[in-house]
């Protein structure tokens, strides 16, 4: 319970100080030219979809119990990204005339955000998976525990539950689930056609290209980074309690190492909370722009 309680003021410490570095920017979105762009609306759909995802993670509690425990974060990030996602879609698009409208410079999503964070997504979402896959590969035939055996005898632990395949499968389908999410907001953001001055001006849009971009980021990180967390302490916990009497020395540092980066990545984990709670709805553009017609 302290430790909950400490992870909290953590996490409230960080939307407070991202809130105060947002307030001091100072720069709102310009004003929409018809008042028809709907980011009141989409901003509402974004937490619906999110309060969707908390409500499904709660309703599969009560119908799996213990298992549902490494997906009730991951679903409710999964509920935020459809939002975000569905929000990006119902963006005013552009004027209907029977001339078509090409792009002479297609758009790239590292005009909205730095390709290194694009990349350090990809690669923690693969850790993810690998840890999860690799978890469910040395569990113990029940899917569940964890056993080992170390010089002396044979010592088993009750690790549960231990992100097995009955406990990782579903966290494993979660993860994915929202990898997919993530990279159809990356892709959508920059492909989307430009939209109808008269709905949304050129920096309006550009700007809020660069939230939503930021806001798949901010939620894929925390949701790998979830993962890692989960599964880097379960085996820090399961690992730290083996051979209380027969420790080979190799395990109390490996023990060690789990832990730090568990706490590691769920301090990450906060801060991504924190970043795509605080993300306003309009980000000033890069001064290079893409996709000009």
């Amino acid at each position: 319970m302290l430790a909950l309680a400490g992870l909290l003021v953590v996490l409230l410490a960080l939307v407070l100080l991202f809130a105060w570095r947002g307030g001091r920017r100072g720069s709102g979105p310009p004003m929409e030219p018809s008042g028809r762009g709907g980011s009141s609306r989409r901003a509402w759909l974004r937490r619906g979809c999110a309060v969707g995802g908390v409500g499904a993670a709660v309703a599969i509690g009560y119908l799996f119990g213990q298992r549902a425990i490494f997906v009730y974060v991951p679903l409710a990030l999964c509920g935020y990204l459809t939002g975000v996602l569905l929000a990006e879609l119902t963006m005013p698009g552009p004027i209907r005339t029977r001339v078509r409208r090409a792009s002479l410079r297609p758009r790239r999503i590292g005009v909205y955000v730095p390709a290194a964070l694009v990349w350090g997504w990809r690669a923690a979402a693969a850790a993810a998976v690998a840890a999860l896959a690799l978890a469910g590969a040395v569990a113990g035939a029940d899917g569940r525990s964890f056993s080992m055996t170390c010089g002396g005898g044979y010592y088993k632990s009750g690790g549960s539950p231990w992100p097995g395949w009955e406990y990782g499968a579903p966290a494993l389908v979660t993860l994915l689930a929202g990898a997919v999410l993530v990279e159809a907001i990356l892709r959508r953001v920059p492909a989307r056609p430009r939209p109808d001055p008269v709905e949304l001006t050129l920096p309006v849009d550009e700007g809020y290209r660069v939230s939503s971009a930021r806001r798949a980021l901010s939620a894929g990180f925390t949701l790998a980074l979830v993962t890692l967390a989960g599964v880097t302490l379960a085996a820090a916990d399961v690992l730290g309690d083996m051979c209380p009497d027969v420790r080979p020395a190799w395990l109390t540092p490996i023990a060690i190492t789990l832990a730090v980066l568990g706490l590691g990545a769920g301090l990450g984990a906060l801060v991504g909370v924190a970043r795509f709670l605080t993300t306003p709805d309009w980000f000033p553009p890069s001064s290079e722009t893409g996709g000009e017609a």
